[in-house]
């Protein structure tokens, strides 16, 4: 958002933090105080864990006020919901949301923004979050077979066991880097869970650069998504592999990025690109290209920012997402068939795949 020449001045507040410091009720004060002081035109609010997330009564006031409030939601649940979930509160609580990286819930959202809230806005960031500048293709040795980058969720490990068993009868090598976490030592907010091995931006994009195949599985049980490396693997030249899900059909053409359906697929299809070299370089290249010239993070954030501006609330991603948009907000409509259509229908509404 900074790059992209819109903003003049901008001040740092790390709820998270201050909250820990100074609980719940003295993070409220500060911020407020922080609000009051410095007048924002807009507040972006990059939500977090879902115990540190900020009242939903705090952002109303900050709105009230007269100052705009985007709320940017990560690791969303594709649904059905109840009304009271975390995510639903979240839209419920301010003018301007942007779903991050799951294509049904910003379908979701952007269908009730359309049918009852047109004072909101609602903009899909997948694939816009990423500075091409800075996750570029470095000239090295790819000595890395395949590599699983992030942290550890329980099917992450399970797919990872069973990928080294597999591969090792073939001389391949499987590992993994970084990561903020390991859930089968905890949960992700117990300080026994974090780890040590969170890389650098700088080790992180040679990692990448310096891997034949990029693994790219889903995150915590029951979420889709499509994942922000996804993009960042892009946008490096190198080839990733991702596990597929409803979200990643629907954000990238199947042409522009290959994908797996479970463990026997992954393996296969492993196999297949390390023994395939050039195919897999120029997939890679492909895609790579396609990034480029789909997605520019500048770009998108100074529509958005221009647009706020006039009071215009229409945004849209890729016309490949738009055009899969409008197909399911035409089976949503037709899934109600003139019924009255109510927030709590719209969460609870459960897509076919």
């Amino acid at each position: 958002m900074l790059s992209s020449g819109f903003i003049k001045e901008y001040k740092d507040f790390i709820f998270q933090r201050v909250k820990k410091k100074l609980g719940l009720g003295g993070m409220i004060q500060a911020a407020t105080e922080t609000v009051i002081n410095f007048k924002p035109d807009l507040i972006v609010y990059i939500t977090g864990w879902s115990q540190d997330d900020i009242p939903g009564q705090l952002i109303n006031g900050f709105e009230e006020m007269g100052v705009k409030v985007l709320t940017i939601a990560w690791d969303t649940y594709p649904g059905p919901t109840p009304l009271k979930f975390r995510q639903n509160g979240l839209f419920r609580s301010g003018s301007l949301f942007c779903e991050a990286c799951s294509f049904i819930s910003y379908a979701r959202f952007r269908f009730w923004r359309e049918q009852l809230s047109p004072e909101k806005a609602v903009i899909y960031l997948s694939g816009n979050n990423i500075l091409k500048d800075h996750f570029k293709h470095v000239s090295t040795k790819q000595n890395i077979d395949v590599a699983l980058i992030g942290s550890l969720y329980k099917a992450r490990l399970e797919l990872m066991e069973f990928l080294k068993q597999n591969l090792l009868p073939f001389g391949i090598n499987i590992s993994h880097h970084g990561g903020y976490f390991d859930e089968t030592s905890g949960l992700p907010a117990d300080d026994s869970a974090h780890t040590l091995t969170r890389l650098s931006s700088e080790d992180y994009i040679n990692v990448i650069n310096r891997s034949k195949i990029v693994l790219c599985p889903g995150g915590a049980e029951g979420q889709w998504a499509v994942r922000g490396k996804i993009f960042e693997i892009m946008s490096c030249g190198t080839f990733c592999l991702a596990e597929d899900n409803f979200d990643i059909q629907k954000t990238i053409p199947e042409d522009k990025l290959k994908t797996y359906k479970n463990f026997d697929d992954c393996l296969r299809q492993i196999l297949y690109y390390l023994k395939h070299e050039t195919e897999r370089k120029i997939l890679a290249k492909n895609s790579h290209d396609w990034y480029l010239r789909t997605y520019d993070s500048k770009n998108f954030w100074q529509d958005f920012l221009y647009k706020i501006t006039i009071g215009d609330n229409n945004f849209y991603n890729t016309p490949f997402v738009e055009s899969n948009y409008q197909i399911v907000k035409k089976s949503i409509l037709n899934h109600y068939d003139g019924k009255i259509i109510t927030p709590e229908n719209i969460t609870g509404f459960s897509v076919v795949c």
